[in-house]
């Protein structure tokens, strides 16, 4: 899932995305908004709070200038934002509007101060109008990424439980749910989830791709090796790395040595080829192939292992070939 990075790029396209839905903000406050909203591009939340207020005073029922302070809750780094929040909260309750996007987008900004300030299942329900509510799940997966960069991941599976309840048939919310339970130590459940999405839809490839990693969490190296050998069919790179990487976790190196030679060249492939020829007990070819892959970390791990080669091949035996691209001896 994201984290803060990814959850920080999400919320700003949400803000950016919200904004035209809105009515035009009455004459008087209009200038004072513009500002606020150019000093909140800029990271200045001191001066756009203080525009924001002004703005309050001469409106104090209008809700443009409270869906403005919307970034300073949604934007926020860790640790900041609880004041905000409750300003924001006691200020809702002045606000009133009878334009149906002004009172969802309340709403979700309501939802999280409430988040802001702990009271986690009264912000879930605010995100959430009812069944078959696509942006009410889009709301609950961002806030489940904000939970997960804070590192409050109990919060964050609430919320993406909440987010499968309100879209079911969307795969969205369950793959993120996925995710968050293998991070969390639970991959069994999220077998369980991913095989409803493969169940349901077979020719989702990313979710078929989870399943062989959430298998291979589990411990069901039968199954998951299936899964990747059956993802690897199509002969694309990707497909094949992640197959021969799977094979030697699971301690088939000549599988792995097999799929990584079918790879095109990158330093992904040589990495994996090179632990498994070394696996294998082909040190010489190893190295040449994990030499290739300098900037990977498990590459200059092993070929430390490996140590320095001989000088010279042993008496009566010769020398490895050199590799060719493709990762099979000429």
């Amino acid at each position: 899932m994201g984290h803060l990075h990814a959850a920080s790029v999400l919320i700003a396209l949400t803000v950016a995305g919200s904004a035209g839905a809105q009515s035009a903000p009455p004459r008087p406050i209009a200038p004072l908004l513009r500002r606020a909203e150019a000093q909140l591009a800029a990271g200045r939340f001191d001066r756009a709070r203080a525009l924001l207020r002004r703005a309050q005073r001469r409106a104090p029922t209008d809700a443009h200038p409270l869906l403005a302070a919307e970034p300073l809750l949604r934007n926020r780094e860790v640790g900041e934002g609880t004041e905000d929040a409750r300003w924001v909260l006691a200020w809702a309750t002045t606000v009133r509007t009878e334009d149906p996007a002004e009172a969802r987008a309340l709403r979700r900004l309501r939802g999280w101060a409430l988040a802001w300030l702990g009271r986690t299942e009264e912000a879930l329900r605010a995100l959430v109008a009812g069944p078959q509510d696509e942006q009410g799940a889009r709301e609950l997966r961002l806030l489940a990424a904000w939970w997960v960069s804070r590192g409050e991941l109990a919060k964050a599976e609430r919320a993406l439980e909440a987010a499968v309840r309100a879209l079911p048939q969307d795969p969205a919310p369950r793959r993120d749910l996925a995710t968050l339970l293998l991070a969390r130590g639970r991959p069994e459940a999220a077998v369980r989830l991913l095989l409803e999405i493969v169940r349901a839809q077979p020719n989702d490839r990313g979710a078929r791709h989870d399943l062989a990693g959430a298998l291979l969490a589990a411990g069901r190296e039968r199954e998951a090796l299936a899964a990747y050998r059956r993802l690897a069919e199509d002969g694309s790179d990707e497909a094949l790395l992640d197959l021969a990487e799977a094979a030697l976790e699971v301690g088939r190196p000549a599988e792995a040595a097999e799929a990584a030679g079918r790879a095109a060249a990158s330093e992904r492939r040589w990495a994996a080829l090179g632990l498994a020829l070394a696996a294998l007990g082909r040190r010489q070819e190893a190295r040449q192939a994990l030499r290739r892959a300098s900037g990977d970390p498990r590459a200059r791990q092993a070929l430390r292992a490996l140590g320095s080669p001989d000088a010279r091949p042993a008496a009566g035996r010769p020398s490895r070939p050199e590799l060719p691209e493709n990762g099979r001896s000429r």
